[in-house]
């Protein structure tokens, strides 16, 4: 079988990594693909952005005072986390 010039596919992976507020930070990833078909006439292309969907492990570091915050304010401090976040 030879080489089928009439295709091209492709991807992409990235990582993520986000803080707040200096106390929380993520790292995460997610996957990208793509393809497009060629002949004289016509072009066709689709992609599929977050195919594995993008997957967020947060860490939390609190100092004392912001968890008493939290106790006093009648909220749960946070702990590690999964976010998985999806593409409609």
């Amino acid at each position: 079988m030879g080489k089928d010039d009439r295709w091209s596919i492709g991807g992409s992976a990235k990582i993520i990594h986000r803080s707040y507020g200096g106390f929380s930070y993520a790292w995460g990833f997610g996957l990208d693909v793509g393809a497009q078909y060629r002949n004289k006439n016509l072009k066709l292309g689709i992609m599929a952005q977050d195919i594995t969907s993008t997957f967020n492990a947060w860490a939390f570091n609190f100092t004392e005072d912001q968890k008493q915050t939290f106790r006093n304010t009648g909220n749960e401090i946070p702990t590690s986390s999964l976010e998985i976040t999806t593409q409609h």
